[in-house]
């Protein structure tokens, strides 16, 4: 008896488990940034499926590596998958995946309404104006923000009819602050008064829910990662800026900037890179790092080094170039030791140059500032792992393969990137000191003076000059100097000698190297 009870069992359990099904459908991510019971922040994605007949499902993706294949909403998957009893689908299989263009979310004017959503016993904290302030006409807004940040290459709209007055609507739902967490449900309820009022959200690219600070949920801020319509975010500390940032961030197509600085492959903080706002909102406001840029459109095509061989790249700093700025590059990417295929890296170093600039700078860090900063990313990845910040002369090796921070002016930086064990390049450097007027600098206050240039701190290189004005450097290193002319002082004739603030910048062999100065009596 005891056989056939478990016999029948066995077969129940087997019907009720479907295997190696396929589904297609359209694919809803969300990130949530929780907060762990130890105070720790944390992240979690949630992956659903709407199928073909409309259903909704919950996709377990833990057996699929998504590594080089970032998953966003709108995403059109189909899947192979086993379906549970409890109705979750563990998906085995992506069979093949139809991607939107990863920047639809990030480009144009994208148009946004706010709700406030009130609960039954506890409003929002922020009032409706100061929702304004923060978003739209403070002096430091999210909507100027977005426009400076971006180059003005993507602009948020608040006013959907040109009326002049701010997308910005109050409601109140049926929900008490001690309700079990259920962003979903309040959203609902939320899109229906609003309705009520006259107001269509899905006329909107996107919906923000501002909620109660005292709800049941385990997190400050949740979002749809990578929308192109219908994208939404919940904010649940309604007058934090960076946390607005933050979470549209997650809309516009970008996972979290996180910090793996040993480099071993595995994340010390998921919010640690505090040179971003997709890192920890509480860092305050300063540009998206040049890699999230970069994923959302907001630099030119050749914006991008990719190094495949020993090179010196000239840097702009991320906050500086425009949207059509092809000029200059923003991003130096060398290949990461043994992450190939069929010679195609799989996985790359990038090297970027920070500095504050602009009105939406102020809270970057002096750790990053005036530095080269050092990420590693997949491919096609939307995560990025910041693993060192570099001053000048500092450098990152990983095997033979070498990135050094050479020197910086007031305009750029400059880096060498090599995957050999190649020596940083030096070059024979000769040229002439012209005075204000631009005549040579010559006879005795030319063979009294002498030429010093400075790469970083503590390093100098010392040039006399001839009676003609002229200097020469044997074997100097590649790098960016700042050049000072000091001339020998006589008690019967004393003269000062001062240079413009000139630099020279090594890239290339350079010859008949001009210096501005003017040398006056004392």
């Amino acid at each position: 008896m005891l056989y056939r009870i478990l016999v029948f069992f066995s077969l129940w359990l087997f019907s009720s488990m479907a295997f190696g099904e396929q589904f297609t459908g359209t694919l809803s991510v969300r990130i949530i940034d929780t907060i762990s019971q130890d105070g720790l922040y944390v992240a979690k994605k949630i992956y659903t499926l709407q199928l073909q007949d409309k259903t909704r499902v919950s996709l377990d993706l833990s057996a699929v590596d998504l590594q080089e294949r970032p998953l966003r909403t709108g995403d059109i998957l189909t899947i192979v998958a086993d379906v549970l009893p409890d109705h979750s689908y563990h998906v085995t299989e992506l069979s093949s995946v139809s991607q939107r263009s990863a920047r639809s979310s990030s480009l144009g004017v994208r148009t946004v309404l706010v709700l406030r959503v009130n609960f039954s016993n506890r409003s929002v904290s922020c009032s409706s104006n100061r929702l304004e302030e923060v978003l739209v006409t403070g002096s430091s807004n999210v909507k100027d923000f977005i426009s400076e940040v971006s180059y003005e290459a993507l602009e948020l709209d608040f006013d959907l009819g040109n009326d002049a007055e701010n997308d910005f609507y109050s409601v109140t739902i049926a929900a008490d602050t001690s309700d079990s967490c259920d962003p979903d449900a309040w959203a609902t309820l939320a899109d229906a008064a609003v309705t009520d009022m006259g107001v269509d959200p899905s006329q909107y690219d996107h919906v923000v829910y501002v909620l109660p600070e005292q709800i049941s949920c385990d997190w400050g801020g949740l979002a749809s990662l990578g929308c192109q319509t219908g994208c939404q975010a919940w904010i649940a500390i309604c007058d934090m800026t960076p946390l607005y940032t933050h979470e549209l961030g997650h809309n516009f197509g970008a996972d979290h900037s996180t910090t793996d600085l040993d480099n071993d492959r595995t994340i010390d903080d998921e919010y640690g890179d505090t040179s971003c706002p997709m890192g920890t909102a509480a860092a305050g406001m300063k540009h998206y790092h040049a890699l999230h840029k970069e994923n959302f459109g907001w630099y030119g095509d050749a914006a991008v080094d990719t190094v495949t061989d020993s090179s010196l790249v000239l840097l702009s700093p991320t906050e500086v170039s425009a949207f059509d700025d092809e000029s200059e590059y923003k991003m130096a990417r060398i290949g990461v030791p043994g992450r190939t295929i069929q010679n195609v890296a799989l996985e790359h170093y990038y090297a970027t140059f920070r500095r504050r600039e602009g009105s939406y700078s102020s809270d970057l860090k002096a750790s990053f500032r005036n530095k080269v900063t050092l990420h590693r990313k997949t491919r096609t990845g939307i995560k990025t792992y910041l693993i060192d910040t570099l001053s000048p002369l500092e450098s990152f090796r990983d095997g033979e393969t070498n990135i050094t921070f050479l020197g910086k002016s007031t305009e750029e930086a400059l880096v060498w990137l090599t995957e050999s064990d190649q020596e940083i390049p030096s070059y024979n450097v000769s040229g002439t000191i012209l005075k204000k007027n631009e005549s040579p600098l010559v006879g005795k206050r030319a063979k009294a003076a002498k030429l010093v240039l400075k790469r970083a701190k503590g390093e100098k290189f010392v040039a006399k000059l001839d009676s003609d004005g002229n200097f020469s450097f044997e074997a100097l290193p590649a790098g960016i100097y700042k050049a000072r002319l000091k001339i020998k002082s006589k008690k019967s004739s004393t003269y000062r000698g001062k240079m413009k603030s000139q630099f020279l910048i090594h890239t290339g062999e350079r010859s008949d190297v001009q210096l501005v100065g003017s040398v006056k009596k004392r």
